[in-house]
């Protein structure tokens, strides 16, 4: 996961900073109509982060169920089957 997307983390904060200063860029006499759509770009880069981390998320929940329910097969087949209807 890191090799192939990296820290997500890092680049989460990294967007967010530069997401907050294109609004302060925006609300300047400097502003011009290139930060705001760089910012709108860096909405969607920060929308792809965040759907990766919760992805990741639902993968490991998956593999802790998983665990679990090699110690206790009654209540994770039930729950598997109740799943799949």
């Amino acid at each position: 996961n890191m090799s192939v997307f990296g820290d997500l983390r890092l680049k989460d904060a990294a967007t967010l900073t530069r997401i907050k200063y294109l609004k302060e860029i925006e609300s300047s006499p400097m502003w011009t109509r290139s930060p705001s759509e760089e910012r709108k770009s860096l909405k969607e880069e920060l929308n792809n982060i965040l759907f990766i981390q919760e992805r990741a998320a639902q993968l490991k929940s998956k593999i802790q169920w998983a665990k679990l329910g090699d110690a206790n097969t009654r209540v994770f087949y039930k729950l598997f089957s109740a799943r799949k209807s």
